[in-house]
């Protein structure tokens, strides 16, 4: 197998000949993102077989995001932008924060006053303008609309599905024998940037079929796995248990182009309910390993679809780091 990789490049740039848009050498900002370890996990407890873990949990900041925003940070950069925006439920805007404090752009990011006071505090350690709101969403639409400046957030910026290249190009490269992939899924860029760029893998001949994708859902957000379950159950949240994507959107604009890739590939939407995903995190927990709950319930889901037969060799993103226990104080406290 070809390698496509550059080995004179950095984090997600060693791929840079592979994106759609062109970001000088000298605007390619990375902070070590990428080439995050992918290990096989013998299921003989759970099921007879095994499946493949990217723990994109690894990378510098703690998230996946740290792919796309490298990409969005350098690209806007080189067009000139000095400052850019984002709303976020937590680790858009630690990326963000990060790769513009590293850029020299002024990062202005705006996110609900639930976000967890952990990731507050590593937000300002990276120096943003920082605005607590309950209309993070709002207020990002509103700076973008009314002075120009970018929003970055994944589920409206057009270019924000393209860091994610990198990872399915160090999927690729493994060449581990997957069959599927599996990921929580909210705004969809994660899993579009993934269709497209394997979807161009096959254009190019370098594979011949596209791996199945299987978006996971739960709690509130639902918009994907309803498609699949006309009579879906949505459980209620309740205020002392914490649910994947909490604080993320309920709905994406790009939900229609989600749906196209999960079809097209033979993949799906799920839905999974609390009691299944403690179920993921105790068998992880057994196995010594520590992830988000959105990793834990992509986990809990490819053991599903292995047990009913749906899937033989899936693959598991662990898309962030496990949730740090409660703290106080650290809204109130801020300047």
């Amino acid at each position: 197998m070809k390698t496509l990789e550059n080995k004179t490049q950095g984090g997600i740039w060693r791929y840079a000949a592979f994106y759609p848009l062109f970001v000088p050498k000298k605007k390619q900002i990375s902070l070590g993102e990428g080439n995050t370890p992918l290990l096989e996990v013998p299921l003989s407890k759970i099921c007879q077989s095994s499946l493949w873990i990217k723990r994109e949990d690894f990378n510098p900041q703690g998230s996946h995001k740290d792919r796309a925003l490298a990409f969005q940070v350098s690209y806007y950069g080189s067009q000139g932008y000095k400052r850019l925006a984002i709303s976020s439920s937590g680790n858009g805007a630690i990326s963000l924060s990060a790769y513009a404090q590293e850029a020299g752009i002024e990062a202005l990011v705006f996110v609900h006053p639930q976000t967890p006071p952990y990731k507050l505090d590593r937000i300002l350690s990276f120096q943003p303008h920082i605005i607590i709101t309950e209309k993070a969403i709002n207020f990002g639409r509103y700076v973008e609309r009314r002075y120009g400046i970018p929003n970055l957030r994944p589920s409206t910026n057009e270019i924000a599905p393209i860091g994610y290249y990198s990872l399915a190009l160090e999927i690729y490269e493994s060449q581990v024998p997957m069959d599927s992939i599996f990921l929580f899924t909210t705004s969809g860029a994660t899993l579009i940037g993934l269709y497209e760029a394997f979807w161009k893998l096959k254009r190019d001949g370098k594979i011949k079929k596209l791996p199945a994708f299987h978006a996971v859902q739960a709690g509130g957000i639902t918009s994907i796995a309803s498609a699949f379950e006309k009579n879906l159950e949505v459980e209620e949240e309740k205020e002392d248990v914490k649910v994947p994507g909490f604080l993320g959107g309920p709905k994406t604009p790009r939900k229609e182009a989600v749906l196209e890739a999960l079809k097209t590939t033979g993949g799906r939407g799920w839905y999974l309910k609390s009691s299944e995903i403690e179920e993921g995190s105790k068998s992880l927990e057994d196995m010594g390993l520590h992830t988000s709950l959105e990793g834990v319930s992509a986990f809990q889901c490819a053991i599903k679809a292995l047990q009913i037969g749906i899937v033989e060799r899936p693959l598991v993103i662990f898309t962030g780091k496990k949730e740090e226990e409660k703290q106080e104080g650290s809204i109130k406290d801020l300047p």
